[in-house]
């Protein structure tokens, strides 16, 4: 992992901090997969946008960067081809709450960095299987040695509704529920050193706590835009607790460049507040 890390101060600057080793007070971890390795750094390539490609929305009034968000099962394949094509930063899911590691999450981050792409990586928190405070050392494992360079966000997409077994949270009352997704997001700030961005939307449990407002929002919403690319114009529907969003995940099936069909997102902002918000 020396040559990741040597990579990343190259490309950012900055030290890259040891993994510290945190347990709760009377707690005895559960064992964690490992993280994948990277294998050896391929070379950085330069990009040329093809012709024909416009540049990130802009306006007077602001801009806004796009970008995808992927995992092992739509990861991107040509990264040089994803560059190329107004693509400005990329997310991807790095661990599960039900004790995974994603396979393509390590390499995604790679493939990000070395074309010079800013990187979010997220954990998908879920009730069950590892408690919060061990779902957040399961995420620090598989990518601590980032932590300064990348930023970190949690999914958060469960609720009490009847029949969404997806995102049911183990039949507990919205107190508990927001309490145990607390606990993680916390305990995940203290292993990174950094604040969490939140992922969700406006119907799911959590946001209806004012605790996580004081966070950025990567918000999902489908329906404002019709899942077309938004402008500089267009708002999302926003959680209860939340004034204002960064990241908008506006489309779970835009076909992309060097990718096929993904999730894709703005972010509000030019380049230089993309790099604040990777490097908060």
């Amino acid at each position: 992992m020396s040559w990741l890390i040597n990579l990343f101060k190259a490309i950012f600057g900055g030290k890259a901090e040891a993994p510290k080793q945190v347990a709760a007070p009377g707690e005895s971890p559960k064992p964690v997969p490992a993280a994948p390795s990277l294998g050896a750094p391929p070379k950085p390539v330069e990009t040329v946008p093809p012709s024909g490609v416009t540049s990130p929305t802009q306006s007077g009034s602001g801009s806004l960067l796009k970008g995808g968000d992927f995992s092992h099962y739509d990861p991107v394949t040509d990264w040089k081809l994803y560059a190329a094509t107004g693509h400005a930063f990329a997310a991807a899911k790095i661990s599960d709450g039900a004790g995974s590691i994603d396979s393509k999450g390590a390499s995604q981050c790679a493939g990000s960095l070395q074309m010079g792409l800013p990187f979010v990586g997220y954990h998908f928190f879920r009730f069950g299987g590892l408690t919060p405070v061990e779902q957040a050392k399961l995420f620090y494992k598989a990518f601590g040695p980032l932590q300064k360079v990348c930023a970190i966000a949690a999914d958060s997409e469960w609720d009490n509704v009847s029949g969404i077994s997806r995102y049911a949270n183990g039949g507990q009352t919205d107190a508990a529920g927001n309490n145990a997704f607390m606990t993680f997001v916390e305990e995940a700030e203290q292993l990174f050193g950094m604040g969490m961005i939140i992922y969700t939307g406006k119907s799911f449990m959590p946001m209806k706590d004012a605790r996580f407002s004081s966070r950025k929002l990567w918000v999902f919403d489908w329906h404002t835009t019709g899942k077309n690319t938004p402008t500089v114009h267009d708002k999302p529907i926003l959680p209860p607790s939340w004034g204002t969003w960064d990241l908008w995940q506006y489309s779970d099936s835009e076909q992309t460049s060097g990718a096929g069909r993904v999730d894709m997102n703005v972010f509000r902002g030019d380049a230089t507040a993309l790099a604040k918000l990777v490097r908060q």
